[in-house]
């Protein structure tokens, strides 16, 4: 599955980004619960390939505690890393924007 890039006023030509889905995993505990999604991208724009890894723990997140909103607030942040670094970006994601 593809998944495009959003594209921004200062680049038109961000269409012809995608970002991959490479790799999903989750921790469970000794009970089965879900405690930590992991999740790596590739992404891909005008001939450039950057990796992207996002890692969630269950204590990070705020309001429901699901499996659904671990594994995608884990994809959210690879994505977010791939794509800043295939656009060059230097800019740190903080974890409070997250």
């Amino acid at each position: 599955m593809l998944v495009p890039m959003a594209k921004s006023p200062q680049t038109s030509s961000l269409y012809r980004g995608v970002v991959v889905p490479m790799h999903e995993e989750t921790e469970r505990d000794e009970g089965g619960k879900v405690v930590k999604a992991r999740y790596s991208v590739k992404a891909l724009w005008n001939g450039r390939e950057r990796p992207g890894e996002g890692t969630v723990h269950m204590d990070e997140l705020h309001g429901e505690r699901t499996e659904h909103n671990l594994r995608t607030k884990a994809q959210t942040r690879a994505e977010k890393r791939g794509i800043l670094a295939v656009l060059g970006s230097a800019d740190p994601i903080a974890e409070d924007e997250e």
